[in-house]
C-alpha cells in the first residue's frame, strides 16, 4: 500500500514519488557571523540595511514546496553556520556515527561548550532548476541549548533527516 508520511518538515507522497518541504525558503539562510559584521563596517552600515531588506523578503517567501524523489541531491543540518550532519543520494549520513542522528545534533552543545544556539537550519540541495537550494530555519534567534525550543528543533531536524534518508536511499522503493 502507498501512503502519505510525515517526517518533521518533510511530507512524503509515496504513490506519486514526491515530497513536500514545509516552511521552505528559497536560497541560503541568513548569516549573522563575523563576515556579516565586517561587511557592515566596510560599507558603513549600508550592507546591514540591504541584508535586513533581503531578509524581510525571504521571510515573506516561506511556503511549502513540492519536489520529485529524483530531485533530491543532498541535505545538511547547519547549527550556528557549521554543518553538523549531512547526507544525500548515494552517500551515508555524516555526523556522530556512534551517537546516531540525535547525538550528532544534540551533542553539538557539548562540543562547542556554548550555552546558546543562534541558528539551526535544514539545507536541501535539489536538481530542480527553479529551486536548486531550499532552506528551512528551525531556530532563528538565540535559545539555550538545554531549552525545550532547542530540543524540539533538534527532534524536528532528526525526523526530517530520517525522511530524506528514506527518499535518498530507496526506502520507498521496497
Amino acid at each position: 500500500m502507498f501512503g502519505i508520511y510525515n517526517y518533521g518538515v518533510i511530507i512524503v507522497y509515496e504513490k506519486k514519488r514526491k515530497f513536500s518541504v514545509k516552511g521552505a525558503r528559497l536560497g541560503s539562510a541568513p548569516h549573522h557571523g563575523m563576515a556579516s559584521k565586517a561587511m557592515a563596517v566596510m560599507t558603513l552600515g549600508t550592507s546591514k540595511i540591504a541584508e535586513k531588506a533581503a531578509d524581510n523578503f525571504v521571510r515573506s517567501a516561506v511556503s511549502t514546496l513540492n519536489f520529485s524523489f529524483d530531485d533530491l541531491i543532498s541535505y545538511d543540518i547547519d547549527i550556528d553556520n557549521s554543518t553538523v550532519m549531512s547526507g544525500g543520494v548515494g552517500r551515508a549520513i555524516v555526523g556522530d556515527v556512534l551517537a546516531g542522528p540525535v547525538g550528532a545534533i544534540v551533542g553539538v552543545a557539548s562540543r562547542k561548550s556554548k550555552d546558546m544556539c543562534n541558528s539551526m537550519t535544514l539545507v536541501i540541495h535539489l536538481s530542480d532548476k527553479r529551486h536548486p537550494l531550499v532552506t528551512v530555519p528551525l531556530i532563528e534567534k538565540p535559545v539555550k541549548r538545554r531549552s525545550s525550543a532547542y530540543k524540539n528543533a533538534a527532534s524536528t531536524a532528526q525526523e526530517s533527516i530520517a525522511g530524506l534518508d528514506l527518499i535518498a536511499n530507496g526506502g520507498f522503493d521496497k
